[in-house]
């Protein structure tokens, strides 16, 4: 960050991280981002914002995992002891990770849930991965 003084204000620049937040289906491997979908990520953050990209620092991509319902995958396996499920995040683990984890803590201690997620209605029972069977399991052609 760097941070500019006039006489008048202070402007500080800033990096920021974007994402087209595509659901490409893909195989486990070493996810690189397409030029295309780098692409438009910045046509799309201009037609929103003010913003003018002249270049891309840094980039990268991920694999990340879906549910079929597109709910997280948030509990303890019904087929494998001591196995617990954290999965189904679709690339919001880190703004989701305060109540998924006070939720998954909650599942994991055996406790009640905690007070804020009960306000919000939170069933523990939505995110568990009780609710698939293996007929409904995703493939991925390959």
């Amino acid at each position: 960050m760097r941070c500019y003084h006039f006489s008048s204000f202070t402007f500080i620049s800033f990096q920021f991280l974007a994402s087209p937040a595509d659901q490409t289906p893909s195989i486990p491997c070493d996810a690189q981002p397409s030029e295309i979908d780098i692409a438009l990520c910045v046509h799309r953050l201009s037609q929103f914002t003010h913003f003018n990209i002249s270049h891309i620092k840094h980039r990268w991509s991920g694999l990340r995992t879906f549910a079929n319902d597109s709910e997280f995958v948030l509990g303890f396996d019904d087929q494998c002891e001591n196995f617990v499920w954290a999965c189904g995040q679709g690339g919001y683990g880190i703004q989701t990770s305060p109540a998924s984890s006070q939720l998954l803590a909650s599942i994991i201690l055996d406790k009640p849930l905690p007070f804020q997620l009960q306000q919000l209605g939170v069933n523990p029972l939505a995110y568990s991965p009780s609710r698939f069977t293996v007929r409904e399991a995703a493939v991925i052609p390959e």
